[in-house]
């Protein structure tokens, strides 16, 4: 069996699963061409000509990566079954932080997600309780002061619709919400539309805990969808601001919180 590892990361194989944490027990590798492969849960593994692997597998699945430092014999430890050489394919010990690399699709329905159609992933570890970030992702007065100033209004309810005028760069753009799944404290979901322009999109806020606060991982689908020719709804664009808001605007605002 192949046994070249690759040094940029620890890799797991989500199946048709999205999560955030990585519960103890799961089997990791450092291979990540094996990792995309049981993402689709084949019932065969074998190598074509060229070396790669083949597969059976019909399952979309998601690929991810380990995403804190891992320890060998104290956060992990070598798989006791394991067909390949040591150090190549681990169980974990404690449940581990991941972040999402992409989304597969399996060979018999077409190739795998480009880039460009890929949701946007970004998340972020805050010392707070779920309950803090979660009211400041759902209760609209603390909305303002991190995500949008002129939102007039915002409920974690399903079917609940708001409208609100943001200017950017000299434009305006009519941002339209829908809330389409809610599961309190854990997740929600809504629709993202820009008034007057083609293209729909959803963005889902997730929730886990992890020793020492909580995890937030947001999922923007659907951006490619919109207009190509403005940069303002650029990948490029999208993400920065997502990190930004994530990053620097929801964290500095819960840290004003707890002060």
């Amino acid at each position: 069996m192949k046994t070249a590892s690759e040094p940029g990361g620890i890799w797991y194989h989500g199946s048709d699963k999205m999560f955030g944490v990585l519960r103890e027990g799961s089997t990791i590798t450092q291979w990540r061409e094996l990792a995309e492969a049981f993402s689709h849960k084949p019932t065969m593994l074998s190598y074509d000509d060229n070396g790669k692997i083949r597969h059976n597998g019909t399952k979309k699945g998601y690929l991810y990566i380990i995403d804190e430092p891992v320890q060998i014999g104290v956060d992990v430890y070598q798989h006791p079954h394991t067909c390949m050489d040591p150090g190549l394919e681990f169980l974990t010990k404690r449940p581990l932080a991941v972040r999402l690399v992409k989304e597969l699709n399996p060979p018999s329905g077409g190739d795998v997600m480009s880039e460009s159609t890929a949701p946007i992933v970004v998340e972020h570890t805050y010392e707070a309780p779920i309950s803090e970030v979660w009211a400041a992702i759902t209760d609209s007065d603390k909305m303002r002061r991190w995500f949008f100033d002129e939102m007039t209004d915002f409920r974690p309810q399903v079917g609940f619709e708001t409208e609100f005028t943001h200017h950017h760069e000299g434009q305006d753009y009519v941002h339209q919400w829908k809330v389409t799944e809610v599961v309190p404290q854990r997740r929600i979901t809504y629709g993202w539309r820009y008034g007057g322009y083609p293209g729909d999109s959803s963005v889902t806020w997730e929730l886990y805990e992890v020793p020492g606060g909580t995890r937030l991982r947001l999922i923007h689908r659907g951006q490619e969808t919109f207009p190509k020719d403005n940069p303002a709804f650029s990948r490029e664009s999208c993400q920065a601001g997502w990190e930004y808001l994530l990053h620097e605007g929801l964290a500095g605002f819960l840290r004003e919180q707890r002060r």
